[in-house]
């Protein structure tokens, strides 16, 4: 489950980041 998160996270700072550019 933990690692199921941490890659929603990681998947979500990843949009964030292409949204920024």
């Amino acid at each position: 489950m933990q690692i199921r998160k941490a890659t929603m996270k990681d998947a979500e700072a990843l949009l964030s980041l292409y949204e920024d550019l």
